[in-house]
C-alpha cells in the first residue's frame, strides 16, 4: 500500500482528538503508515503479521522516545484504537473501515491475507493445546472451580449487556467477554462494574460517543477499576499552614479585611499591617 487515508473532519472532531493528547496522537499518526506498509495491512509487525516489534524497534523506526512509545501504545489500547493479537502483534482496530476500500480486489486481498494469518495462528495454538493431560477428568475439575460453560456464559453475557450503557458492536463485545471473563466469580463482578460505570455516565451526562465500547471496557482488566462506585464528593478546600498563619496575624493586627476605613485606622493602616504580616511569613 503506497498511501493511507486519514479522515479530516472526523479526526479533528472525533475520538482521536478528544481521547488522545498530543503525545498519544504522535504515536498514533506514526503507527498508521507503518501499518499500511505491512503485510497484512493494518498490522504493526516485523514479519507478515507474525513477529511483533518491541518498543526499542518502534522507537528507532518512528524516531520517538521509547517512553513516549510505551505511553502512547498504552493509551491507544485503552481507547480501543489498537489491539494485541494472540502472537503479540499490534493491530489497528477497524483498519478496513477507516481505509474505506473501494476497490473490490484490494478488499478481497486484505481478507485473504488476514485469513492466512488467522489459520496460521490457529494451527500454532492447536499445537500448544493438543496435550494428553487434557482429559474429561481435568475438564470436570475445571468446572468445579467455577469455570463458565457455554449456556451459562451466554446467560451471563446477556445480563452484562442489558446493564452496559453503550449497546453497540455486540459481536465484538461477546468475543471480548469470552476471552476476559473466565469464571463465575468474575461474572458477578463484571456486572457490578458495569452498573457502576453506567451510573457514573448517567450522573455526568456523558454523551454516547465518550462511553467506551464494551469490548474495550472488558479488555486488560479495565473493568476491575469500576468495582467500587467511583463518585467521591469534592474535597473542601483547605489553606496551607503558611496561609493560615498569615491570615491569623493579619486578623490579630487588624490588617486583613480592614483596608479602606476599618477599625485600625483606614486604608493606610490596613496596608501597613498587611506588609508587616507578609514580611513575617
Amino acid at each position: 500500500m503506497k498511501w493511507i487515508r486519514i479522515w479530516t473532519e472526523e479526526t479533528v472532531t472525533g475520538s482521536t482528538f478528544k481521547e488522545l493528547d498530543a503525545e498519544a496522537r504522535a504515536v498514533w499518526f506514526s503507527l498508521l503508515p507503518l501499518a499500511g506498509m505491512n503485510t497484512p495491512e493494518g498490522c504493526v509487525s516485523a514479519f507478515q503479521g507474525t513477529v511483533p516489534m518491541n518498543d526499542a524497534q518502534l522507537s528507532e523506526i518512528l524516531r520517538l522516545d521509547i517512553e513516549v512509545i510505551k505511553r502512547g501504545i498504552k493509551r491507544l489500547l485503552e481507547v480501543g484504537k489498537l489491539e494485541v493479537l494472540a502472537n503479540g502483534v499490534l493491530k489497528i482496530v477497524k483498519w478496513t473501515h477507516y481505509q474505506g476500500y473501494d476497490n473490490e480486489y484490494e478488499r478481497q486481498k486484505y481478507y485473504r491475507e488476514n485469513r492466512k494469518q488467522e489459520l496460521w495462528l490457529q494451527e500454532k495454538n492447536n499445537e500448544k493445546t493438543q496435550k494428553p493431560q487434557f482429559t474429561s477428568i481435568s475438564i470436570s475439575k475445571s468446572k468445579s472451580k467455577g469455570v463458565l460453560g457455554g449456556a451459562q456464559k451466554h446467560a451471563a453475557f446477556d445480563k452484562f449487556w442489558a446493564i452496559y450503557p453503550r449497546a453497540e458492536m455486540k459481536g465484538q463485545s461477546w468475543r471480548s467477554y469470552v476471552k476476559h471473563i473466565q469464571n463465575a466469580e468474575d461474572e458477578g463482578l463484571v456486572q457490578r462494574a458495569a452498573e457502576n460505570y453506567a451510573a457514573k455516565c448517567k450522573a455526568r451526562g456523558t454523551k454516547i460517543d465518550y462511553i467506551k465500547f464494551a469490548a474495550s471496557f472488558l479488555k486488560d482488566d479495565y473493568w476491575r477499576d469500576w468495582l467500587e462506585d467511583a463518585t467521591p464528593l469534592p474535597k473542601p478546600h483547605k489553606n496551607s499552614a503558611e496561609v493560615e498563619a498569615m491570615l491569623a496575624r493579619g486578623r490579630n493586627r487588624g490588617g486583613m479585611g480592614n483596608r479602606g476605613g476599618g477599625d485600625s485606622g483606614g486604608g493606610s493602616a490596613g496596608a501597613g499591617h498587611n506588609n508587616d504580616s507578609i514580611k513575617g511569613v
